[in-house]
């Protein structure tokens, strides 16, 4: 596999060395007339480049039509001549990423030597199809406030768009390595994960957990344009449930261009949030220090004396470092110091006689007592206090107390009416984020048939004590350290014309998305805890996590999923040809695309701890309150509340794709082009490579631990288990496949006159599926044994050995008895990825030679969208019988709420089978313990499990609609603006509000905007060499007021749903 792929590689790197030709739609098109209107068939029409004098040559067809595809984005010249005669020519043609220009030229009688000119100085309409969406050239995307120089942020100025990722007074996640939140954007009511990210055609998705991430990020200044489509009515876009993001990378020209710059930021240049400035929040601004600088140049490749590339050979280069210092300040929790002492903490004196807690009622300070857990009386469950409130140190347990030796001691006082021992460490750290990107491109006409690019892309980021939780020093620290995240990008196109009326395109693309998390310093030798037989047993060596009530959580941090390494690698290719044939542009291709996502989720891979006040609490049985034992007194005394170790598996997923697809522009009449496209999805369910994946759940098995079980009620089976993939003939995907996933394409576009089109289309996309399924069986919980007497002593394992022997996964073995006691997930194997129906219809006017205004009611419907349901919920009529609103009593609810002997509790038929315990499910649960349970219990459908998820259940539905208005104006690249106002709103329905009650939702989203006003400009001012004032001045008067002096603006006003108006 990887000999063929380094051999195909190699191949197309032999062909490309690459042209200015992209996969997109971007094409240029026209129809040949002589003055009467009466159409041309071969006339010569010749397409020049303007930036890099590349020619382009095609023959009218015998209905003088011509079309050149393939195009990049530019500035492009068209002429046209045929026998008797002149030669007509338009100039300075604006060619937009995935745009369709249409160039009509009417030929007057004479000879090819007469050249008639006409320079192109109109914003020309798209007459051609009905495809909606926004083009941002690449002075707006160098040139908008863009917070971190992200190109994708300027989508969500476009009408039917919103931004919703995470930007507010907290947290701003809009820098370009911020992977999992820049690509968060909601298209036309859609979900905001959903979108497709391309660059120069290839695919920049990425699979981070089974969440839809984007993969690289380009800087602003390696990007020719950008074009974000809503609604993609053209067959060559899919695997979509929102709209596509398409970027072109920059080219090199006939001329150098290049660029030095620094983007610095300072807290003394800040404003404040409006989040911090709320007067609620009432917040100072948060100190920050940003650097991102960096170069950019392009060309023609040019080596004295052995090659000039001028007209044939182009390069673009760019490198930018980030570098960024946030300070970060807060207070935590550590134990208070023993009364009166320095150096030493209640913990290690076992001094408790200064505990106390405010009591608000009397406004004063009252004792905290500690109570021995060794003399709970084993009748009523009552305990005796410590003496004074003081353990024994001969009671302290040695390994607890070295957990803690790694807290730093108290460094401030603690309030007055606060808790014992709360925000007594004030700490400061200092966050650091440093990343570096490269992309270099290079373009290589070889002639009038073969072009060719070829583009490398690289990135990293790396994140050091960001988004700290604890301020702790040392192994005990809670954070990133570090976060890492890297890219690679590969891609390479080659472009051959068969004939003017037949091209091929070829693109192949490679790429990896590396993500690598730890949530705390790492590796930790577990020896320096006396855990040294541990080390062998465990799948990470980390500081364990400790979560003691009234000391801030420390340790590796476990509860945010440990350790984590995801990469994620993708294959992908598009052969196209694209035929004209009399007034149709026919375009034929596969869009192939072979994703591995391979992930770990560490855990608590050494182990996790908690500490409540249940050992030094009075009465086994509840806590009387504040006064009622103190966490941190327990945890000395050597027993957590309870504590587990995970081993969790390494996984492999494969997602293949690939897609046939037929599009068909159909020049109808001069005035009316039909757009007819059909694309097929084969969208191959995950699998995992070891099959290291639970399957279906079973409902109608008999679950073998049936056998094992007495005393269940006539008529009451256990029926129902989970199934694995590949065993026992079970696939070895998560879900089926879906061979239907066809989407036709229609669209129009009327020219009611040379100023105004009416245009609509209507078409079907599919979602990218992420799913990675579940791994019960294939992960493994080891649960810590705190007591051998249900919780009266601790007289089970204490923190010097938690963990005697470490349970480890032992796959499918258990087969249908797996997870028994337990609630869980399990997939829908007749899932059905979700997809959308988009629509449209409007008019567009374009307001003298620069400005255009559209008018257009936009919808679309998906359907099929993911849902979840719990499939072994309790009866209605059981829950019926405990809800007082449907006719329960009083006494009754307090039966069911209340664990004794009444109708609503039934004696434990699982008490005490192996199948049910800890060793067996890694977990302690009721099951297993409990002398009753609930009566409910035996009207679930499967009596031995907890509630069962099932996700990917294909309820929901939603429908948008909404008028959208959009102005655009542009002004010899003087002044350009976008405005645009939104009328809409989101209906969401299927979702189940509540299980047991099966009643449905039917709602106005939360997400819809009732009204939504976006306006982005950016005016380059007349100042400097070669414009209207200071036009004659001098480079250092040029650099300081002239070149590059602009005003730009980004505005965005929305109304936003109110919580009445959407549950109404």
């Amino acid at each position: 596999m990887y000999r063929t792929l380094l051999r195909l590689t190699a191949l197309t790197i032999g062909l490309a060395i690459s042209c200015t030709v992209q996969a997109q739609i971007t094409r240029i098109t026209g129809r040949i007339t002589d003055a009467t209107g009466a159409v041309i068939p071969k006339a010569q029409v010749t397409l020049t480049n303007d930036g890099t004098a590349e020619q382009l040559n095609a023959l009218t067809t015998k209905t003088g039509d011509y079309s050149f595809v393939h195009l990049a984005p530019g500035l492009y010249d068209v002429s046209a001549t045929a026998k008797g005669f002149a030669t007509e020519q338009q100039t300075s043609l604006h060619l937009n990423l995935d745009a369709v220009l249409t160039v009509d030229l009417s030929l007057k009688l004479g000879v090819a030597s007469e050249v008639v000119t006409v320079a192109a100085d109109e914003l020309l309409l798209n007459r051609t199809n009905a495809d909606r969406g926004q083009t941002f050239t690449q002075d707006e995307i160098e040139n908008s406030p863009l917070n971190g120089g992200v190109p994708l942020l300027l989508a969500n100025t476009a009408p039917g768009v919103e931004f919703t990722g995470t930007n507010n007074g907290v947290n701003q996640w809009v820098r370009p390595f911020d992977n999992s939140s820049i690509n968060q954007f909601s298209t036309n009511g859609q979900g905001s994960d959903t979108n497709d990210f391309q660059i120069d055609g290839a695919p920049n998705n990425s699979n981070s957990f089974g969440s839809r991430d984007i993969g690289y990020v380009p800087p602003s200044g390696s990007v020719q344009e950008m074009k974000f489509i809503s609604n993609p009515y053209d067959a060559q876009y899919g695997h979509t449930g929102g709209g596509v993001f398409d970027i072109v990378t920059k080219y090199g020209t006939n001329t150098v261009h290049g660029q030095i710059y620094e983007n610095a930021r300072r807290t003394w240049l800040d404003a404040n949030t409006h989040y911090n400035d709320n007067p609620q929040i009432n917040l100072k601004k948060t100190s920050d220090t940003r650097d991102q600088y960096g170069f950019q140049v392009d060309g023609p490749v040019y080596i004295p004396h052995l090659y000039n590339g001028h007209g044939k050979t182009f390069f673009e280069v760019q490198g930018e470092n980030w570098s960024q210092n946030t300070p970060k300040t807060g207070t935590s929790w550590v134990p208070a110091l023993s009364p009166g002492s320095t150096t030493q903490t209640v913990a290690e004196t076992g001094d408790f006689s200064a505990a106390d807690y405010y009591d608000g009622n009397c406004q004063c300070r009252k004792p905290i007592t500690i109570y021995d857990p060794l003399t709970t009386d084993l009748v009523t469950k009552v305990r005796q206090p410590f003496s004074g409130n003081r353990i024994p140190i001969s009671r302290l347990n040695a390994a607890a107390l070295k957990y803690l030796s790694y807290l730093p001691l108290p460094n401030r006082s603690v309030g007055a009416d606060q808790p014992y021992g709360s925000n007594n460490y004030a700490w400061s750290v200092t966050a650091t984020d440093r990343y570096k990107t490269a992309i270099i491109r290079l373009d290589q006409n070889f002639g009038a048939k073969d072009r060719a690019y070829i583009r490398f892309a690289w990135s990293k980021r790396f994140q050091d004590v960001g988004d700290t939780y604890n301020g702790i020093p040392g192994p005990a620290a809670q954070g990133v350290f570090p976060l890492v995240r890297q890219n690679h990008f590969f891609t390479t196109d080659w472009t051959h014309t068969f004939s003017s009326n037949a091209v091929f395109d070829l693109h192949l693309s490679f790429t990896r998305y590396a993500y690598n998390q730890s949530q705390g310093p790492s590796p930790f030798d577990l020896s320096q805890l006396g855990l040294g037989s541990l080390a062998s047993q465990v799948t990470a060596q980390v500081f364990p996590e400790v979560d003691i009530d009234g000391v801030t959580g420390f340790g590796d941090f476990a509860s945010n999923g440990g350790n984590k390494l995801s990469i994620t690698n993708t294959i992908s290719g598009m052969p196209t040809l694209t035929l004209v044939r009399r007034s149709h542009t026919i375009k034929l291709g596969m869009d192939y695309r072979w994703m591995k996502a391979s992930n770990f989720t560490g855990g608590a891979s050494s182990g996790h701890f908690d500490e409540s006040t249940f050992w030094t609490q009075q009465n086994t049985l509840a806590n009387l309150g504040s006064q009622d034992g103190y966490a941190l007194a327990s945890w000395v005394l050597g027993t957590p509340a309870n504590g587990h170790l995970d081993v969790n598996p390494k996984q492999y997923f494969s997602y293949p794709y690939f897609a046939p697809f037929a599009q068909d522009d159909w020049k109808f009449t001069s005035k009316l082009t039909l757009n007819f496209g059909l694309r097929w999805d084969f969208q191959g369910p995950p699998s995992e490579a070891r099959n290291q994946i639970v399957g279906d759940f079973s409902t109608t098995a008999q679950n073998p631990v049936a056998s094992s079980v007495a005393g269940l009620p006539s008529g009451v089976q256990l029926l129902g288990g989970m199934t694995f993939a590949g065993v026992n003939g079970q696939p070895t995907t998560i879900y089926n496949w879906n061979w239907n996933l066809v989407q036709p394409r229609i669209g129009f576009a009327y020219a009611i006159d040379n100023d105004t089109v009416v245009r609509g289309g209507f078409g079907d996309t599919f979602e990218q599926s992420s799913a990675q399924g579940y791994s019960q069986g294939f992960s493994q919980t080891t649960a810590m044994t705190t007591s051998l007497s249900n919780g009266t002593r601790p007289d089970g394992n204490t923190i010097d050995d938690p963990f005697p022997v470490v349970a480890k996964p032992v796959g499918s073995a258990r087969g249908l008895a797996t997870s028994l006691g337990d609630s869980f997930n399990v997939s829908n194997r007749s899932f059905h990825i979700p997809g959308v129906w988009n629509y449209s219809f409007g008019f567009t006017h374009q307001l003298g030679s620069h400005t255009s205004v559209d008018l257009s009611y936009v919808g679309s419907k998906g359907f099929d969208l993911d849902s979840t349901d719990n499939i072994n919920h309790v009866s209605a009529a059981f829950q019926a019988s405990c809800n007082i609103l449907q006719g329960s009593t009083v006494s009754r609810l307090q039966e069911c709420l209340n664990p004794s002997a009444n109708s609503a509790w039934v004696t434990n038929p699982y008490l005490g089978n192996a199948a049910f315990s800890p060793a067996a499910t890694g977990n302690q649960n009721g099951y297993y313990t409990s002398q009753l349970l609930p009566a409910s219990i035996y009207s679930r459908p499967s009596p031995q499990f907890g509630d069962i998820y099932q996700t990917e259940q294909n309820d929901g539905r939603s429908r948008f609609d909404s008028l959208q208005v959009s102005g655009t104006h542009r002004w010899n690249d003087a002044l350009t603006f976008h405005a645009n106002y939104v009328w809409s709103k989101v209906m969401s329905s299927g979702y189940l509000e509540d299980s047991i009650y099966r009643t449905r939702q039917h709602h106005i989203d939360t997400g819809t905007r009732p009204w939504r006003y976006t306006f982005n400009a950016v005016w380059h001012l007349p100042v400097g060499r070669g414009h209207r004032y200071l036009g004659t001045s001098n480079y250092v008067v040029d650099a300081l007021l002239g070149a590059g002096s602009w005003l730009r603006s980004i505005t965005t006003k929305r109304e936003r749903l109110s919580a009445f108006r959407a549950a109404s």
